[in-house]
């Protein structure tokens, strides 16, 4: 089926790895998510260490670029609106990236 996944040759998971850092460190947000959805196997994406690790790249981008109506703000709101119920379990150190969307100033 078109869902299922293959696995990545070595190389090109290290490709993958290489351009998702890239991404986070210069603050390219659209390149980090084209990345994602190609190299990460749905099922990851969908699992819990999937939403959750989808989750803080969003509050990081957030915060990066700071705008309430940005692309950044949609994804993160995206993001939350996906974890499934109990996906954060004892993941107390998420709380604050809830919260993001709703605070008017998140550099302070």
């Amino acid at each position: 089926p078109a869902l299922q996944a293959k696995a990545a040759a070595p190389s090109e998971a290290a490709s993958a790895q290489s351009r998702l850092s890239n991404a986070l460190t210069v603050g390219a947000l659209e390149e980090f998510m084209m990345v994602w959805e190609a190299a990460i196997p749905r099922s990851v994406q969908e699992g819990r260490i999937g939403q959750i690790a989808r989750l803080k790249a969003a509050g990081y981008f957030f915060l990066r670029r700071e705008g309430l109506d940005s692309r950044a703000a949609t994804e993160l709101r995206e993001a939350i609106s996906g974890l499934q119920s109990g996906a954060l379990g004892a993941e107390t150190e998420l709380v604050p990236l809830l919260a993001l969307p709703f605070v008017s100033d998140p550099s302070r």
